[in-house]
């Protein structure tokens, strides 16, 4: 199984600190609303507020043309951060080989067959 970073657009980013704020499971896509922590090299990096450790931008991972899913749990935890957002977690594991994706964390769990993922800022 290879690494997310191994992926074009998820190189990147840092995923185990970046923050699930809804999963969206459609018929043909998944899409995973979340809030990313960008990685120095990243084009849209830019130096933390004072506060923060890392440079996070709002975006989305959608994963399009979804053939199967084989495995999917969704956990009801959830967290609410101090601004009031809803915090699902971390996607503490994401690995692939392939076109067959393994995600997991406090969210849940998935493993579905599909195209690449594309990263998409707000």
């Amino acid at each position: 199984m290879q690494s997310y970073a191994e992926i074009e657009n998820l190189e990147f980013v840092y995923l185990e600190d970046s923050y699930v704020l809804e999963v969206l499971i459609r018929s043909d896509k998944i899409i995973f609303e979340m809030d990313l922590v960008l990685c120095e090299e990243h084009d849209l990096y830019s130096p933390p507020p004072e506060n923060e450790q890392y440079c996070y931008k709002l975006g989305r991972i959608t994963f399009p043309n979804v053939v199967e899913i084989f495995e999917s749990t969704q956990t009801e935890s959830m967290n609410v951060g101090t601004e009031g957002a809803i915090d699902l977690g971390n996607i503490d594991q994401f690995e692939f080989e392939g076109s067959k994706f393994r995600l997991q964390g406090d969210w849940g769990s998935l493993t579905l067959i599909s195209d690449p993922p594309n990263l998409e800022f707000h």
